[in-house]
């Protein structure tokens, strides 16, 4: 049965009815929430572009390390790009608080709602393989290149994608089967969004406790690697990518974990549609707010910790000014004294070659 209580969700915000006893409209967090939910989405989207293109020109930067980024900038550019489409689509229908309520806006907003919850699975897994792929390289400096290569990398990252492909159609087809006559937003308020964000929630919390591992593994290694004699420029290069790995983890428990608290209270509030206070309703939407802003902080930490990256902005920055800049066209009835003395030079020079 479809709630028609209002609960159409965005991928961070569960919007409920207003608390008669509370001070604060729902209706007034929604008009400020979505708007700023493009904003984020917008610059987003054109930072990890800029980034993706960038990758393609950086230079003396390994290929496996260079996979794994585009891996990270493409999954974050899919997620922004499928939230940005939602939250457009609800501002576009005028009035945030009307598009928001069930079959306002069809099953299209639905749709997207629940792409862009399985998405998130996309950048987290994409980040993963940075942390193991930098984490190797620093505790097995000399095995590198035997033990992660391209092939390797490219298997994974097909895994990745094909994780987050085969879950969001098995979730679907599971509840489809035997339900083929439900509605569309029937299918979506009939249990699957409840079983879906406890499935995002449960899967996104695993994937972080094994990057902890993997991180506290890699920061033991790690010291031991750097207290033996090396050069004190591979020791500085190595520190950098130990400080880069750290600041990749902080964005994983900084946004993930908030991302993660969203999808449980999602399934806590299906639970119990008549206990949910306005307190809740606020927390929900406020921690999807922060996970919106990792795709923001992933490309600022290449551009910042990592010299090749920042080397391939500058190339392309330096590219695209020169290709505005117009190049001067030269007139030919009106050249110059030396342009004239260069002809003359020149021909001078090849008679004397001709004559050679």
């Amino acid at each position: 049965m479809v709630n028609s209580s209002g609960d159409n969700s965005s991928p961070f915000h569960l919007v409920l009815p207003n608390d008669p006893h509370s001070s604060v409209n729902n209706g007034a967090i929604l008009k400020a929430l979505y708007p700023l939910e493009i904003a984020i989405c917008s610059i987003s989207f054109i930072f990890n572009l800029v980034t993706l293109f960038t990758l393609h020109h950086t230079k003396n930067l390994m290929d496996q390390f260079r996979l794994s980024l585009q891996l990270v900038t493409l999954g974050d550019l899919v997620f922004v790009t499928v939230d940005l489409f939602y939250s457009v689509t609800i501002v576009q229908y005028g009035d945030i608080v009307e598009a928001v309520q069930p079959q306002n806006l069809g099953c299209a907003d639905e749709a997207l709602n629940d792409l862009s919850r399985h998405l998130l699975l996309l950048p987290l897994l994409s980040t993963t393989s940075v942390v193991i792929v930098q984490s190797l390289s620093i505790v097995k400096p000399l095995q590198f290149n035997s033990i992660v290569t391209k092939r390797r990398v490219l298997f994974g990252m097909a895994l990745a994608v094909g994780f987050v492909a085969l879950s969001y159609i098995t979730l679907h087809v599971v509840f489809l089967v035997g339900n083929m006559e439900r509605t569309c937003l029937e299918h979506f308020y009939g249990g699957y969004t409840r079983v879906s964000a406890l499935y995002l929630g449960t899967a996104c919390t695993a994937i972080e406790i094994v990057n902890l591992i993997v991180y506290a593994v890699f920061w033991h290694k790690a010291r031991v690697t750097l207290t033996t004699g090396m050069a004190s420029n591979t020791h500085q290069h190595f520190r950098r990518l130990q400080v880069t790995v750290g600041l990749l983890m902080g964005t994983i428990l900084l946004f993930w974990t908030p991302a993660v608290v969203m999808l449980f209270l999602m399934v806590l509030m299906y639970d119990n549609p008549a206990d949910i206070s306005r307190d809740a309703t606020i927390a929900h939407q406020s921690v999807g707010v922060v996970a919106l802003l990792n795709p923001l902080m992933d490309p600022l930490i290449y551009v910042l910790r990592i010299s090749e990256v920042k080397g391939g902005y500058r190339r392309l920055w330096k590219k695209m000014t020169n290709s505005c800049q117009p190049k001067p066209k030269l007139d030919q009835n009106s050249e110059t004294i030396s342009d004239k003395m260069k002809t003359k030079d020149q021909r001078s020079e090849d008679s004397y070659n001709t004559y050679l």
